[in-house]
């Protein structure tokens, strides 16, 4: 695993990936269509399987998971349960609030359900960023792979640009809407608050 810093992408690349995520926050009102936006935006700049943001809930001190699929089978990785801090590359991201690359994916490095159950599910290798925003850690975005060593420090840095914007659009989403009330009854108001962010 490898730790890196958050460079910057060229100017514009940069302004044409934020161009379409906040296009992404603008049109879609349902938080599952407003992830696979995302994750579309991302498939053009990344080559990746799955896509998947987590928030925290300091009620259960766990982040809690929206996950989506992309390619052949949309529907590969569901939403799964809380993702525990300790034992997770989601974890590790949201405490360090560091970019990391995982080449390849271990549940001797990593023991937790939520690590087991990507295995199984064919996950390998993953790109993660945390969702930071006025020094406050939010979550975690990640992306990750069926295939070994699937990501490069460009698609960190890239990662890292789009985390930043989605990043702003939640902590504002959070304001308003209790986390808990976000992960269970009312997803699309979570979208419908991101869109306005950026309406």
């Amino acid at each position: 695993m490898k730790e890196l810093s958050q460079t910057t992408v060229s100017t514009r690349d940069r302004s044409r990936l934020l161009l379409e995520i906040n296009a992404a926050m603008i049109s879609h009102a349902d938080l599952p269509e407003f992830l696979r936006a995302i994750s579309a935006c991302l498939h053009r700049e990344i080559t990746h399987d799955f896509a998947s943001m987590c928030l925290f809930d300091p009620e259960i001190n766990h982040l809690r998971m929206h996950a989506l699929g992309l390619g052949t089978n949309p529907e590969f990785i569901k939403v799964v349960a809380p993702v525990p801090l300790d034992g997770s590359v989601n974890g590790l991201t949201f405490r360090t609030r560091r970019t990391f690359i995982c080449d390849r994916l271990d549940f001797g490095e990593f023991p937790s359900a939520a690590t087991k159950q990507a295995i199984e599910q064919g996950v390998k290798s993953c790109c993660l960023v945390p969702l930071s925003s006025h020094g406050r850690t939010l979550g975690t975005l990640g992306v990750a792979s069926r295939h070994e060593s699937a990501f490069t420090e460009e698609d960190a840095e890239i990662l890292a640009q789009i985390g930043s914007q989605v990043a702003l659009a939640v902590e504002s989403v959070l304001s308003f809407v209790p986390l808990t009330t976000t992960a269970a009854a009312a997803p699309s108001q979570l979208a419908e608050h991101i869109g306005r962010v950026f309406g």
